[in-house]
């Protein structure tokens, strides 16, 4: 479907439709204006680009989200107004003013998130090629991308990958990354740092053989986010996790909640004998179950060494698991100690071979007092390979 809206002259959208049986050329309200002079009137102001285009039941669906960036000229019908969206500007009727802005590194505004894919239109970025701060720049884009589209609905699950596998493809196409169930192989310290955002309780849905594997995104019915700063950057450390070519064929223990082939990620990374608090234990007034995801991470010497999410409500306060170290960032604005950041996993009983599941994300900042922590005791020792599924 991505290149038909790529290959298309105009794409019509319909913002006030429910579904494709509802007409939208009807009669608009009328807005009365005040004269208050030859050349001065007034009338009730519209509403913003946000509140017509986020708001709308279109762009609630997951699938109109790639279908809106992959299109190169976009009338979008409101009720009451047109609205135009290209690669050059945005527009709306009711304004005499246009709005060109284009794609900046890492940003997009309401008015320009048509235009937050228009490098992949500059036949120089493909020079790029991979390993360049240019690629850093596009994948903040793609998380951005990913954060917005897991807030939008999917009537079938299994559509997932599929409702934004075109806008992978044109990353794909400037990067030369390698794609893997909504995940970037070539920028693993970053793609793997995701948490469960807000208070919708998102829940992993296991449900399937086409299940999404525990460490994407896409594991989790429910909106995410990037857990560390867009304007941090990952730095070079031994301490970094490192992606290993070989990807085993496991034998399944339970057929029915087997993940395919494709959801096998090795790594090779330290790893931490932990234990995660929750920072809640329900009662009240901190009655809200979100708070229990929100934990305090203790190595075995009883230190906390970091804060962090669960990916789901634990059904205890105290969680044993295993920290893998995935990667270490600085944010000059933050500290100027980089913070080293965990994958929370525990074993898999799915496979007859030893594997682990992701439970959760951690880092060793703590924004609430100001500074990173520093109490890590990493020993050669702990580098092990582990099979994630």
């Amino acid at each position: 479907m991505g290149s038909y809206y790529r290959n298309a002259f105009v794409t019509l959208s319909i913002l006030s439709a429910q579904d494709s049986h509802v007409g939208f050329l009807k009669p608009r309200e009328s807005v009365s204006t005040i004269s208050l002079g030859e050349n001065l009137h007034l009338r009730r102001a519209r509403p913003t680009w946000s509140e017509v285009l986020q708001e709308s039941p279109l762009n609630k669906r997951a699938w109109v989200l790639q279908e809106r960036f992959l299109s190169r000229r976009v009338v979008h019908f409101e009720k009451n107004e047109i609205f135009w969206e290209c690669l050059e500007t945005s527009a709306r009727e009711g304004s005499l003013e246009e709005n060109p802005e284009a794609w900046q590194e890492g940003e997009w505004s309401n008015e320009s998130f048509k235009r937050c894919l228009t490098f992949a239109n500059n036949s120089a970025v493909g020079e790029f090629g991979r390993h360049v701060p240019e690629s850093e720049a596009f994948m903040m884009q793609w998380y951005r991308i990913v954060c917005q589209y897991s807030r939008l609905s999917l009537t079938y699950r299994s559509d997932v990958f599929m409702a934004i596998a075109g806008i992978a493809q044109i990353f794909c196409e400037v990067t030369h990354f390698t794609y893997k169930a909504g995940f970037w192989r070539e920028h693993v310290h970053a793609g793997l740092l995701w948490y469960a955002d807000g208070s919708l309780m998102p829940v992993r849905r296991v449900t399937a053989s086409s299940s999404p594997p525990s460490w994407s995104w896409a594991s989790l019915d429910g909106p995410v986010n990037m857990i560390f700063s867009r304007e941090s950057r990952t730095i070079d450390t031994q301490l970094a996790a490192t992606v290993l070519e070989h990807q085993p064929k496991l034998e399944r223990a339970v057929t029915s909640f087997a993940h395919i082939g494709d959801g096998v990620l090795m790594l090779e990374a330290y790893s931490l004998d932990v234990v995660c608090r929750s920072c809640s234990d329900g009662s009240a007034p901190y009655s809200d179950p979100y708070l229990r995801m929100v934990v305090e991470i203790f190595d075995e010497r009883g230190v906390c060494i970091g804060t962090g999410y669960h990916d789901r409500i634990p059904e205890n306060c105290n969680t044993q698991c295993l920290a893998l170290i995935v990667s270490q960032r600085v944010n000059k604005n933050f500290s100027s100690t980089p913070i080293t950041y965990f994958l929370l996993v525990v074993e898999s009983h799915r496979f007859a071979e030893t594997c682990y599941e992701r439970i959760g994300i951690a880092q060793t900042a703590d924004k609430t007092y100001g500074h990173v922590l520093d109490t890590l005791n990493i020993k050669p020792e702990q580098k092990r390979k582990v099979i994630l599924v």
